[in-house]
C-alpha cells in the first residue's frame, strides 16, 4: 500500500521482513495474498494502532 494512501496517522514506509534471510525459506509468505495474515505484518498494524 503506498504510504500516501494510509489512512493510520503516524504510519511510515516499513520493509518487510526485518530479518530478509527469512526471505531465503519463506519468500511466499511475504506474496500479496498471504500478507494479511502474515504475524510480522499484523503485529506493526497492530503496533501502529496502539499509536507504538
Amino acid at each position: 500500500m503506498p504510504h500516501s494512501d494510509s489512512i493510520l496517522p503516524g504510519a511510515t514506509l516499513d520493509i518487510l521482513p526485518h530479518d530478509p534471510s527469512v526471505l531465503a525459506h519463506s519468500s511466499d509468505e511475504y506474496c500479496h495474498i498471504k500478507l494479511p495474515r502474515n504475524q510480522e505484518v499484523i503485529d506493526r498494524i497492530i503496533g501502529y494502532l496502539k499509536n507504538n
